[in-house]
């Protein structure tokens, strides 16, 4: 009959507490809070009580942490860096799975697209053949993220040497300044720090320099 009182109870976000039966029927209205789960909702009259679950999903993407786990990868590797885009709701909520990220670079080259599983979808950058700093985007329903890597030299391959002078006469006290380029397997001028040393069969010739910007 009308006018028993059913009790509304929920473990996660708010219902109201109560409604008085009606033509057969009690209401309340729930709503969901910030935080996502399954919402279990306990409706109580006298000694019945029966249960209804809802399911709290975050919201729509709208911050996206973008990472790489390298800051630098030699140039030709072949073992990619691994970028990892984090997309969070509004309320730092981690986003429901299947929204697809889509990835982009300016250099090398990185996976097109991975969908979120756990508010996570990752791309594999692979370096490429040329030296600079790759700037990697990532974006998804408007929200969007930036990293970058740079992309170095690797070992020294070969030395581009070079000399301002063909010739010099003997005795002469003005030297002559031999250049040497060392590069990679592609091509690139080497990071600093590498020691190259000189020799000559005739002459004298300073013993080594560091390579500075390349020379």
């Amino acid at each position: 009959s009308d006018g028993y009182l059913v009790s509304f109870e929920a473990d996660l976000g708010n219902v109201t507490s109560g409604d008085v039966v009606e033509g057969g029927v009690a209401e309340a209205q729930f709503l969901p809070g910030t935080i996502p789960g399954v919402a279990t909702v306990v409706a109580k009259c006298g000694s019945a009580t029966a249960e209804i679950y809802i399911k709290v999903v975050a919201a729509a993407p709208a911050v996206m942490n973008l990472t790489s786990d390298c800051s630098e990868v030699v140039a030709g590797s072949s073992d990619p860096c691994t970028v990892v885009a984090r997309l969070y709701d509004a309320d730092g909520n981690a986003v429901a799975d299947g929204f697809e990220v889509k990835f982009e670079t300016d250099l090398g080259t990185i996976t097109s697209s991975d969908t979120t599983e756990g508010g996570v979808a990752e791309a594999q950058f692979y370096p490429g053949k040329a030296v600079g700093t790759a700037t990697i985007e990532a974006s998804c329903e408007g929200v969007s993220g930036q990293v970058t890597v740079d992309v170095i030299a690797g070992e020294p391959s070969s030395i581009d040497l070079s000399c301002d002078c063909s010739e010099i006469t003997v005795g002469s006290t003005t030297p002559c300044t031999i250049t040497a380029r060392p590069e990679d397997q592609y091509g690139n001028a080497v990071s600093d720090g590498y020691l190259v040393s000189f020799e000559a069969d005739l002459g004298n010739v300073t013993s080594g320099d560091v390579v500075e910007g390349g020379v």
